[in-house]
């Protein structure tokens, strides 16, 4: 999937992406989302697109849906390129 138009905006928002840990894999306030599969170099990444307060957001639940992906397992190389290819602005990672 080309990635170049999916981050930012003409107005100049901020693009937040943001790596979760366990238990973690939905945000309340957060309007529809989108699910996009992106793939890198290092693989392939399954994530989502959101926006909260006229941010765009991109959400990784670090372990997958339903904590499939063992710590061993997890291709943080991938999750950090494909953000990058979202034109994130800046990355929260949470455990």
């Amino acid at each position: 999937m080309k990635s170049s138009n999916l981050g930012g905006s003409a107005s100049g928002s901020l693009v937040i992406g943001i790596i979760t840990g366990s238990g973690f894999y939905d945000f309340q306030d957060a309007g529809e989302k989108s699910k996009i599969n992106i793939e890198t170099k290092y693989g392939n990444v399954e994530f989502y697109s959101s926006e909260i307060k006229n941010k765009k957001l991109f959400f990784i639940a670090r372990h997958g849906e339903g904590h499939k992906k063992l710590p061993n397992i997890i291709n943080h190389r991938a999750n950090i390129i494909a953000l990058k290819q979202c034109n994130v602005d800046f990355i929260i990672g949470t455990s």
